[in-house]
Formats: C-alpha cells, sequence, structure tokens
C-alpha cells in the first residue's frame, strides 16, 4: 500500500477510536488524559526509531511534537513533514528553513493553527495567500504578517471579522477606517479600544444602545 494512503488509513482508525474512548468519558479531564496518553506513545514510538520515516509518519498523526523527537533527517522529509503541519500547524517550528519557505508545508500549517505563521520564512509571511489562510483560521496572527499586508484592507477585514481585537496589529490609518473599526466592534466589543480616537464616540454610542460593554466583550441585548 503507497505510504501515503496507509497513514490515511491509520490517520481515520485512530480517530475513530479516540472519539469512542471521548465519547465514554464526556469531561475536560478525559479529554486532557487522553491528549497527554497519545503525546506520550508518539514520543515513544519515535524515540525507539528515530530515523523511521514510517514511524515517524504514524507518530505525528497523534502528535505533531513528536518530531523532537525525531533524526534530522526525517524532521527534513517532506512528506513527514507535511503529514505533521495538517494534524497541527506549530510543528512547523521543527521543519529546516527550506520547508518554512515551502508555500504548500506553510499554507497547511496555517490552515490548521494560524498562529503557525510565526514560523514561516519572512517571504512569506508578506505572502497574501498565506496571510489571509492564517487570519481566517486566527485573526490575530495578523500580528505575524509583513508590515504591507497589516496595511492591507483585504487581510485586515478578514482577520477583525474573526478576531476583532487583531484590530490592533492593523496599520494606523486603518484603525481609522470606519467600515474595519465596525467589524471589529461587532466582533468584540473590546476592539474599540484599539481604533481611532475620532471613531471612537460614535462607536461607544451604538454599544451603549445594544447594553454591551466595552471593555467586558459581554453582550447584554
Amino acid at each position: 500500500m503507497d505510504p501515503i494512503a496507509k497513514a490515511e488509513r491509520d490517520r481515520k482508525r485512530q480517530t475513530y477510536l479516540d472519539q469512542v474512548q471521548l465519547s465514554a468519558a464526556g469531561d475536560f479531564a478525559a479529554k486532557n488524559t487522553l491528549k497527554q496518553q497519545r503525546a506520550e506513545k508518539a514520543q515513544l514510538e519515535v524515540e525507539q526509531a528515530p530515523t523511521d520515516i514510517q514511524t515517524a509518519m504514524r507518530a505525528v498523526q497523534l502528535d505533531p511534537s513528536a518530531l523532537l523527537h525525531a533524526s534530522s533527517d526525517v524532521c527534513a522529509s517532506r512528506q513527514v513533514l507535511l503529514e505533521a503541519v495538517k494534524h497541527g500547524g506549530d510543528a512547523l517550528f521543527y521543519a529546516p528553513p527550506e520547508y518554512q519557505a515551502d508555500e504548500e508545508i506553510v499554507l497547511l500549517a496555517v490552515k490548521s493553527n494560524g498562529n503557525s505563521i510565526r514560523f514561516a520564512s519572512e517571504e512569506l509571511q508578506g505572502y497574501k495567500p498565506i496571510v489571509l489562510a492564517a487570519v481566517t483560521q486566527n485573526g490575530l496572527s495578523l500580528r505575524f504578517a509583513s508590515d504591507d499586508l497589516k496595511g492591507d484592507r483585504e487581510v485586515v477585514l478578514v482577520a477583525v471579522q474573526q478576531n476583532g481585537r487583531a484590530l490592533r496589529h492593523a496599520t494606523q490609518k486603518l484603525r481609522g477606517d470606519h467600515e474595519i473599526v465596525e467589524k471589529a466592534v461587532d466582533q468584540n466589543p473590546d476592539a474599540l479600544a484599539y481604533a481611532a480616537q475620532e471613531l471612537k464616540p460614535e462607536l461607544e454610542a451604538k454599544l451603549e444602545k445594544q447594553w454591551i460593554k466595552p471593555r467586558s466583550g459581554q453582550r447584554y441585548a
């Protein structure tokens, strides 16, 4: 069987087993225990065979941080890294520089965890399709974008609609953009703190009418 197909089959099987266990456990403590067990199992598997790519492929499905215990050759495997970032974007941290500059790998990583863009190359932090994918997953990842993209209206609109507090990372000009600020405040009233001063009176009045406390983020209307 093709290694990628086999890895996908094993992932689906493990996901099903995890779902069965979580359904039976039904509480937060049990979920954390299961997560810890998976991490320990992944670490043990890689420590026992740190140079084996197939072992690493299985392990990163359980816990992408298992790459910490793999050999440098395994960490340099594009196949392993693609699998790892798909299950946890922060696995990009373990990638060699050439893969932190690999568009396909970084795109998968930011779709899993927008903040993993902080491990991407400087060039990709300034590449709009990558940044858009990151802020779609987590608006606050705007903080890791290039200065140019922090001033890109489309990027910032997507970011603040995912998380209003992303407004703090926008350029001063866009923090004075009425539509952007309004979208940010609609998503999270706390975003008003980052708006240009001239926009605050109008938006504060709007929040008061809606019975929203700007600094609590709690809606009462």
